[in-house]
């Protein structure tokens, strides 16, 4: 394992590395951060310290999904804040039955009604219109830190949505 580490540390400015065991187990997960090997998990996936800015990250995977299925003016909280932990997403498709700007936002307090900040941009959607982006990894679309993830809708006409994401 460290001669492994010590070869690709000349090589690589930040990345990964990982082995698997027979039945597809992963044995170890490594973050190179530029200057030192730092040990990864599913729970952590970038070590305490791991500079975000500028740095290629390890991708992050989507194991959850949220949907909504409302008549709602206005926003509706998909998935609840958690103290220091920020909600990466990974996809949506999100469908209306009505005209209606449909937009995906960040934000705390009641609904994301404080602090908010659009995620997604507000889609105008006519009757039987909808949108997809999906991937099975994170591309860059995330609340901030301790925010909720909420869906926010102009009109009170049948919106349906699922968003892929994870939350650490």
């Amino acid at each position: 394992m460290r001669w492994i580490l010590a070869a690709l540390t000349g090589l690589l400015v930040a990345g990964t590395v990982a082995a698997q065991v027979p039945g597809g187990h992963e044995a170890f997960s490594y973050w190179f951060n530029g200057t030192k090997w730092v040990e990864t998990s599913a729970a952590n996936p970038f070590p305490v310290g791991t500079a975000q800015g500028g740095v290629t990250l390890p991708q992050v995977g989507c194991n959850v999904a949220v949907t909504y299925d409302q008549s709602t003016l206005g926003s509706t909280q998909l998935v609840p804040l958690a103290a220091g932990q920020t909600i990466y997403i990974c996809g949506y498709t999100i469908f209306s039955n009505g005209t209606a700007n449909v937009e995906i936002d960040g934000g705390t307090g009641t609904a994301c009604a404080t602090g908010t900040v659009k995620i997604v941009p507000a889609y105008q959607f006519q009757a039987q219109s909808g949108i997809s982006d999906q991937s099975s990894i994170y591309r860059g679309l995330r609340t901030a830190a301790g925010a909720a993830l909420c869906i926010k809708s102009s009109a009170a006409v049948p919106v349906q949505a699922i968003i892929y994401y994870a939350q650490f």
